[in-house]
């Protein structure tokens, strides 16, 4: 038997938790350089499908997806900032990673001018995530962010057809 978590004060359920999420998005948009913020939205963002496999078991069950793990790799093959967000989460959480499921190889925050992509330069100042050894690619950390909330936003929209709680949440959030 899965017991709800008792312990999360107001946060009772997966939309909750998924409110939780949105509501640090805020604080990391409102100082998009804070390690701390995107952090948090790293955490909260990763380990939201924990508490929507338990409270959604028998919907996941019916899609194919009877453990954990299996939604894991059904997160990793539908958007690809979800590896990320583990190691990142893992990461913030562990001094060193024992088992990584991206190939993060630095964060970093870049200032302002700096060279970004073909003739463009950073016009402010930016955390970004390079992946990939030998090849380097660079990603904002609010690209991964946006991916992320965006994912669940849709899972909760048009998945659980939770449409009138959805939208009022996210007509709560003036930065989605």
């Amino acid at each position: 038997m899965i017991w709800m978590s008792s312990h999360g004060y107001e946060i009772k359920t997966s939309f909750d938790f998924f409110r939780k999420m949105l509501d640090e998005r805020e604080d990391f948009l409102k100082t998009p350089t804070s390690s701390r913020h995107a952090i948090n939205c790293a955490l909260t963002g990763w380990h939201l499908h924990e508490w929507v496999f338990a409270e959604y078991t028998a919907y996941f069950n019916s899609k194919g997806i009877y453990r954990i793990e299996d939604l894991r790799t059904y997160l990793y093959q539908n958007t690809y900032a979800f590896r990320d967000f583990r190691d990142l989460a893992d990461g913030s959480k562990h001094f060193s990673l024992t088992h990584r499921i991206s190939t993060i190889v630095n964060t970093e925050l870049r200032e302002a001018g700096t060279p970004w992509g073909l003739n463009r330069k950073l016009e402010s100042d930016t955390l970004v995530v390079t992946t990939a050894p030998g090849v380097g690619i660079v990603t904002t950390f609010d690209d991964l962010l946006y991916c992320v909330s965006f994912f669940w936003y849709r899972f909760f929209l048009i998945e659980l057809k939770m449409r009138k709680e959805t939208e009022q949440l996210m007509n709560s959030y003036s930065s989605f």
